[in-house]
């Protein structure tokens, strides 16, 4: 059995790594003689998906992530690996090295979890819902401009937002193809940047309620949302339209 942080351990992660929210997740794995074991771990947001102190450097494991999510690039063999090794905040890498020569497959469950973290699910965004009644912090902006869309965000079970989409202007939308796609270039940068530009507003479900908040409080604890959004996106541009052929 491994004991989680200690209440002073919870008070220092939280305080040095706010900014990577980080969260206790507990794996459960089979032991010596196959009993069951439980094995807490701290896990933050990956660091190239967070706004870092100054002097601070990324991991590459979310630029590889996102790329892989976005079909820009197979999904490199040793992505779980960085993934737990950037975003297990706690124990120490010490620690953590003798888990995983224990449990190989540990990185490969830390990186499935981390995902989820994250909000990188299929089913954590709706389609669009242009036809139905839109929380109030939104009807401005949807009933400004007819091509705007809204969607209802569900990053984890509880949580919900929704999130009006105005698409972009025809050369915006070809100038961030190109840069998303550039194999030298900052996809994460584009992608955020490309869904806050399209956002018109946000809203937090608080109970029955909707209230007004800024996407960057949505991205910068789901990060992932970002990419789905672009997903969304693509397709008010017309991007991967579906088609029917018939006979002339």
């Amino acid at each position: 059995m491994f004991s989680p942080p200690s209440s002073d351990e919870r008070a220092r992660l939280r305080s040095e790594h706010a900014h990577r929210f980080p969260e206790v997740a507990t794996l459960r794995l089979i032991g010596d003689g196959g009993a069951p074991v439980s094995l807490p771990i701290v896990l933050g947001n990956p660091s190239g998906a967070c706004d870092l102190p100054p002097g601070e450097k990324p991991s590459p494991a979310w630029s590889q992530l996102l790329r892989a999510s976005l079909n820009l690039a197979a999904e490199s063999p040793n992505l779980a690996g960085m993934l737990a090794s950037d975003c297990v905040l706690w124990p120490d890498a010490a620690t953590w090295g003798r888990h995983v020569a224990r449990w190989p497959g540990l990185p490969v469950s830390v990186a499935g979890e981390l995902r989820r973290k994250v909000g990188l699910r299929g089913d954590a965004l709706s389609d669009s819902w242009a036809g139905d009644d839109a929380p109030a912090p939104l009807a401005a902006a949807i009933a400004a401009d007819p091509r705007v869309a809204w969607y209802v965000v569900r990053p984890r079970e509880g949580v919900r937002y929704a999130v009006a989409l105005r698409p972009p202007e025809a050369s915006v939308w070809r100038l961030a193809s190109k840069q998303i796609s550039e194999p030298d270039g900052d996809p994460w940068r584009q992608v955020r940047g490309l869904a806050s530009r399209c956002a018109v507003a946000a809203a937090k479900a608080d109970g029955d309620e909707w209230v007004a908040c800024d996407l960057a409080e949505l991205v910068d604890r789901f990060p992932a949302i970002a990419v789905l959004l672009l997903g969304r996106i693509g397709a008010l541009v017309g991007s991967g339209a579906e088609a029917e052929l018939s006979e002339l």
